[in-house]
């Protein structure tokens, strides 16, 4: 019995007794349910036009690029600490053709008692739990960029960045819903892929999908060659594996464009 407990004891699971299950997925291949995904690159790269991109299309129920299955329309929670709601955010998701309706912005939270402030993930995941149980349909959760919600947590502090990620990534396991942060690079251009992303290794080891986001390099058009403005090609980007432990590295990445 626990009232006659005097130590620490081991709790256990037989694995006889633990049923495999399929992972599910948002965007198959590229975005589990249920687990945390990692967008990574340089400032104007396409990673928050990706993740608006993928946003709207959650909010519609359309099929994902590379898909063969359509998803039902559903909810999606962002918190954006960079862009500005009326003139940026707003105006993104409308182009990308939104369902607006669909999509909820967490500007602040409101503690019993005190001023409106900042949201938090230090202090803040039990009122983003309490949103989800009031709303079930939302099925993504978008922190861009995560470094924007640590509080006093350190970025680059592995064990206080675990004590932030962890309880995220169970609240997407109960939830069922997808968590994409976005960060950004560190300076070390000598690194490897998974080097580069910044702060604290547990970004990358607490993540099951990690992407690095790339502006492609354009030829120059050499002068006098008479190309018009019309024919100037839009920007193009890759969306490049850098971590996926659910799925062989085949087909590992999409390049895009932006209209």
């Amino acid at each position: 019995a626990r009232v006659t407990q005097t130590e620490t004891e081991p709790i256990l699971r037989n694995g006889s007794e633990i049923q495999p299950q399929r992972i599910n997925w948002l965007w198959e291949k590229k975005i589990p349910l249920g687990k945390i995904t990692l967008f990574a690159g340089n400032p104007d790269n396409g990673k928050s036009l990706a993740v608006t991109s993928v946003a709207a299309m959650c909010s519609r129920g359309d099929k994902f690029p590379e898909c063969f299955f359509q998803q039902a329309p559903a909810d999606v929670l962002m918190l954006l600490g960079e862009d500005d709601l009326e003139d940026t955010a707003v105006p993104r998701l409308m182009a990308a053709g939104a369902d607006m309706k669909r999509i909820h912005f967490l500007e602040a939270v409101r503690p019993v008692k005190a001023e409106d402030r900042e949201v938090r993930l230090d202090l803040d995941i039990p009122p983003i739990e309490r949103q989800l149980e009031l709303n079930p349909n939302i099925r993504l959760l978008v922190i861009d960029p995560i470094s924007n919600y640590l509080g006093e947590v350190s970025m680059i502090a592995e064990q206080e960045v675990r004590s932030i990620l962890i309880p995220l990534k169970r609240m997407a396991e109960k939830y069922g819903i997808a968590v994409v942060l976005v960060m950004h690079l560190n300076k070390k251009a000598d690194l490897d892929a998974i080097s580069r992303v910044g702060g604290a290794m547990a970004f990358i080891g607490v993540a099951r999908c990690s992407w690095l986001f790339s502006r492609n390099v354009q030829e120059e058009t050499d002068s006098g060659d008479g190309v018009t403005p019309q024919e100037k090609k839009s920007d193009t980007f890759s969306m490049l594996r850098i971590k996926n432990n659910l799925v062989s590295s085949d087909r590992a990445g999409i390049a895009y464009h932006v209209k």
